[in-house]
């Protein structure tokens, strides 16, 4: 199964891409990556700030709990206040973003779990049969399913986004795991599935924006 690896601040938004190259790149080699393929690279604003760095640790060790009782879920936040510039996060319309794809490496023996365990998987998410499922309701985020590049024909399905580069990675002990040209298919695909959760939630604000107040009876 594929994870969700890196997030970074694509035109002021908090962005998470997910995709097996990027399991061992770093941000900066994930960049310098993007460069060597041509692509043409979203500007990623630099989100340090020292003097706001300080006021979110404050905001965070003042709550009423012990000193990094809540793990990474601090580190989160204070990631998405260095990206929203504020102490004040918000976070409208949260989605959440599920890439599935096998790798080709499995052929080595070293996963846990046999491959079609990764098709199995995408159904229990349709399904909303997954703990991700749950976790979307609790919290109110939309679900999104891609299929990335798993090595299964699921046809067309409703909630499931067919993106699918290629059957699976190769083995990449014995080969390149992706060409130059899947690798930036799948990096497009997932900038232009972010691309259309933004337009879709402008669209959203601006209706209710402009939605006239029910009259009370």
């Amino acid at each position: 199964m594929s994870q969700l690896c890196r997030t970074f601040a694509f035109d002021g938004s908090t962005v998470t891409i997910g995709a097996p190259l990027l399991c061992y790149l770093s941000a900066k080699k994930y960049c310098n990556f993007l460069i060597y393929l041509h692509m043409p690279i979203p500007h990623i604003q630099p989100i340090f700030n020292a003097p706001l760095a300080a006021s979110l640790e404050r905001a965070i060790a003042n709550k009423t709990k012990p000193l990094g009782s809540l793990g990474m879920l601090e580190q989160l936040a204070r990631q998405a206040g260095l990206i929203q510039q504020t102490v004040q996060v918000q976070l409208r319309a949260p989605a959440i973003i599920v890439f599935a794809g096998d790798h080709g490496v499995v052929e080595e023996g070293v996963s846990a779990y046999p491959q079609s365990v990764t098709w199995q998987m995408v159904e229990n998410f349709l399904a909303g049969g997954a703990a991700i499922n749950v976790f979307a309701r609790q919290n109110n985020c939309a679900l999104q399913v891609v299929d990335a590049g798993v090595s299964h024909d699921f046809g067309p399905r409703p909630g499931l986004l067919d993106c699918k580069v290629a059957n699976g990675t190769a083995n990449f002990a014995r080969e390149s795991a992706m060409t130059a040209q899947q690798c930036t298919a799948a990096l497009e695909h997932g900038m232009r599935i972010v691309r259309a959760l933004q337009a879709m939630w402008w669209a959203s604000v601006k209706w209710a924006s402009a939605t006239p107040p029910r009259p009370q009876p």
